[in-house]
C-alpha cells in the first residue's frame, strides 16, 4: 500500500467505513495475468474479500501512526550521528591522534578532541569543528524526539513493563510498540517473531528440509532493537 493509499484509508476509517488493506506483497502472484487494468484488479480484491480470503495489510491506529514518526526520524538521527563519528575517527587517525577516553564522544572524550585538534592542520581543523558542532546539535534533537516520546508513553503500563527488561530502553519500547501496534491480533509469541521476521527460513519437499537464516520479513527496527539491546547487555557483562 502506497503512503497515500494508507492516507485514504485512514480518512476512511475516521468517517466510520470498514476499510481493508490487501497486502501488496501477497497479491503479485494474483494479478499476474494477461488481462490486467483498474476494473479487473477491483473485480479480483472485491472476489477475495467476499470470500474472505483477501491478503489483508494491518491499518495503524493514529496514536501508533504518531508514535512510529517519531521513532523512524530519532532511528535517521542515530544513523548521520554515526556517519558523522565515523569521519571524527578517521580524521583523528590519520594524523596519528589517540583519545583516551571510554566514551570519545562523552563529555571528557569531547574535551580531549577539542584539544587535540591544535595539532590538525587548518583544513582539517576547520571541517572537524564542523563535525564536533553537527554532533552536538544531533544530540539535542534526539534528546528533544525522545521527550516527546516520554510524553506520548507516559501513561502506558506496557511501555514500564517492558523498560524492566535488560538493555531496554524508551526509545526500544516505543519502536517496538509502534511497528507491532496492536498485539492482540497475534495469536502466538511464534506468530510475532515471524512478523517481525526473526524466525528461520525454511525449505521442504519430501523428505528434504532446509532451515537457513531469518527470514528478515517485517519491520526492519523489530529486529534492529534486540540486536542493540543485546549489545548492550553483552558490554555491562565484560
Amino acid at each position: 500500500m502506497s503512503t497515500s493509499g494508507k492516507y485514504i484509508a485512514r480518512k476512511l476509517r475516521d468517517m466510520g467505513f470498514s476499510v481493508h488493506l490487501a497486502d501488496r506483497s501477497k497479491l503479485s502472484l494474483i494479478f499476474m495475468t494477461a488481462k490486467k487494468n483498474d476494473k479487473e484488479d477491483s473485480y479480483k480484491l472485491a472476489k477475495l474479500l467476499r470470500l474472505k480470503e483477501i491478503p489483508e495489510a494491518h491499518l495503524t491506529s493514529r496514536e501508533s501512526d504518531d508514535l512510529r514518526s517519531l521513532v523512524r526520524y530519532r532511528k535517521s538521527l542515530g544513523e548521520e550521528m554515526n556517519m558523522l563519528k565515523n569521519r571524527v575517527h578517521a580524521i583523528l587517525t590519520r594524523h596519528g591522534i589517540r583519545i583516551h577516553a571510554t566514551d570519545i564522544f562523552g563529555k571528557r572524550g569531547i574535551r580531549s578532541i577539542l584539544q587535540e585538534s591544535s595539532k590538525l592542520p587548518a583544513m582539517d581543523r576547520i571541517v572537524l569543528s564542523d563535525l564536533m558542532d553537527r554532533i552536538s546539535d544531533i544530540l539535542e534533537r534526539e534528546k528533544m524526539h525522545e521527550d516527546q516520546m516520554a510524553v506520548a508513553c507516559q501513561e502506558r503500563t506496557d511501555v514500564r513493563l517492558l523498560m524492566t527488561i535488560p538493555g531496554i530502553n524508551l526509545y526500544s519500547v516505543s519502536a517496538i510498540l509502534s511497528e507491532i501496534d496492536d498485539l492482540s491480533r497475534f495469536p502466538t509469541k511464534e506468530k510475532v517473531a515471524a512478523y517481525a521476521g526473526l524466525v528461520p527460513g525454511q525449505v521442504q519437499s519430501g523428505n528434504r528440509d532446509i532451515k537457513g537464516n531469518i527470514t528478515k520479513h517485517g519491520p526492519s527496527l523489530l529486529r534492529f532493537i534486540p540486536v542493540t539491546a543485546a549489545h548492550v547487555i553483552i558490554r555491562y557483562l565484560k
